[in-house]
């Protein structure tokens, strides 16, 4: 057949004439392949929209897939916390026990280009989209900025709360060294340990590291996580631990994909 095409209009005109049946051919599995891919994307993207405080972890399991691994406390409480994974990202789900409705969840981004908007889990409080939104860009005065620092390990978060419009819940923005993103704990922090931060220059104790170094560095970080945390949970600390918000790189690093 090439050779026939090549005696007609030639070598160039063959190889293009080539070219141009094997994309025909193949034009219409690769269309099916992308927008069965494409749908697979956005339906992962809505179920994580659908995660919520008062999910069973049956409920949340229906949404993300079964836990890679379980975190109970070490002080003798029943609560207990079920890490997932997709491909694209980390879910940690939390309980006062294994047989209630949870009260706290959070999602790190793991995947590079993978966008999730989650202002609909801010209940259209602030506008979100993880990691593309960097933390400059979310309100001037979280109600608490918290940064963990340790070997070779970085986190910072902010909190904020709405009230009712918030459902009286808090929302937690942060940073997880676990999630996608690379960012190393400012010079700034280098003599102090794992604390809260003030924006203002003023008002602050001696050893609370704060001032303008701060925003720029706001100005430069992209979150890759959110944690929202029920109004009747009993505190924030059931989705934080001293390193993460939400799972913790040494605990899902060691885990087979």
């Amino acid at each position: 057949m090439l050779d026939t095409l090549r005696m007609w209009i030639g070598a160039p005109g063959a190889i293009t004439a080539l070219i141009t049946l094997v994309g025909f051919l193949l034009f219409k599995p690769m269309k099916k392949c992308y927008i069965r891919l494409r749908d697979r994307y956005r339906r992962r993207r809505s179920n994580l929209l659908k995660l919520a405080c008062g999910l069973t972890f049956d409920g949340v399991e229906a949404l993300v897939g079964k836990p890679i691994t379980k975190r109970a406390p070490s002080n003798g409480s029943q609560r207990v916390t079920f890490i997932y994974r997709t491909r694209e990202v980390y879910v940690a789900a939390t309980a006062p026990s294994k047989d209630d409705s949870i009260d706290a969840f959070a999602i790190t981004v793991r995947r590079r280009g993978f966008r999730l908007p989650v202002t609909k889990l801010l209940t259209k409080q602030m506008k979100l989209a993880l990691p593309r939104t960097r933390f400059a860009a979310l309100q001037d005065h979280p109600d608490s900025i918290r940064y963990i620092v340790g070997a070779s390990r970085f986190g910072y978060s902010e909190e904020y709360y709405f009230g009712r419009p918030g459902l009286y819940q808090h929302y937690i923005v942060a940073y997880n060294d676990a999630g996608i993103g690379k960012v190393k704990a400012p010079l700034q922090l280098d003599s102090f340990a794992s604390g809260f931060l003030r924006l203002e220059e003023d008002e602050h104790l001696p050893e609370e590291p704060t001032g303008s170094w701060l925003r720029t560095f706001r100005s430069a970080v992209k979150p890759n996580t959110l944690a929202v945390v029920g109004g009747a949970a009993p505190s924030l600390s059931i989705i934080m631990n001293h390193q993460s918000v939400g799972v913790d790189q040494s605990d899902v690093s060691s885990i087979p994909e």
